[in-house]
């Protein structure tokens, strides 16, 4: 498919090409908001990515998924993938991810990517 690109597990689409999405599954520390439109970021989106922790394999804390949280999964893929940020940031926040509109500033012109992401929990 045109515009896609795929860099260690990360599905990377350009917001200049007709799909238009950066997508993410990872746990990063984030700010409550509303569900809705997705919240907007700005900086370096390499800085942002390196900056994650993905965890170890060893870490074994991966648990999967029931059947009707799959299906929500879907949705937010879906919904995602047709550019419906808002369906997909609503969907999303009912399993504890959230989508980010991500303004990336080292780009020129500065790229506009999208990123869902798992919203981490203070234990």
């Amino acid at each position: 498919m045109k515009g896609l690109n795929f860099k260690g597990g990360i599905m990377m689409i350009n917001a200049r090409a007709r799909l238009s999405a950066a997508f993410l599954l990872t746990t990063v520390l984030s700010i409550p908001v509303a569900a809705g439109e997705p919240r907007t970021v700005t900086g370096s989106l390499h800085e942002f990515l390196s900056a994650i922790d993905y965890g170890a394999k060893q870490d074994n804390r991966w648990i999967e998924p029931d059947t009707a949280t799959q299906q929500l999964f879907r949705y937010v893929f879906f919904t995602f993938l047709s550019q419906e940020y808002h369906l997909a940031n609503d969907a999303a926040a009912s399993i504890g991810y959230e989508v980010i509109r991500f303004e990336d500033s080292d780009s020129i012109p500065p790229g506009i990517h999208y990123v869902l992401k798992e919203k981490a929990t203070i234990n």
